[in-house]
């Protein structure tokens, strides 16, 4: 996957506000909103195994899959899966504009 950055913080939007979360924050966006304050992950980052993405996730419960648009990553819903069969809650944050009919149900 092409990843622009992972972080850990604290949730700041909507229902898991407050709680601490990693962010993997992927490259690309097929949309260019006037109030996107993420422009800066439209091109560039680096490319990784989910092995390494799951390794720098570690062991915070919580991972919000962010972007750009992450569902324009081949391996989101695969990242997904293999974060939830780990007992990972995930959030993901999406444009809606890509089909979402794969993204796996948290259980």
């Amino acid at each position: 996957m092409r990843i622009c950055e992972i972080f850990r913080s604290i949730q700041g939007e909507g229902l898991q506000m407050g709680l601490p979360t990693v962010f993997v924050r992927t490259v690309g966006c097929n949309l260019r909103c006037t109030w996107c304050d993420t422009g800066y992950s439209f091109e560039g980052g680096r490319e990784m195994s989910l092995d390494e993405i799951v390794r720098e996730v570690g062991d915070c419960p919580r991972v919000c899959l962010t972007g750009g648009e992450p569902m324009l990553q081949p391996d989101a819903v695969d990242l997904m899966r293999r974060l939830l069969s780990m007992g990972r809650c995930i959030d993901l944050e999406t444009n809606g504009s890509v089909d979402l009919s794969e993204v796996p149900d948290d259980p």
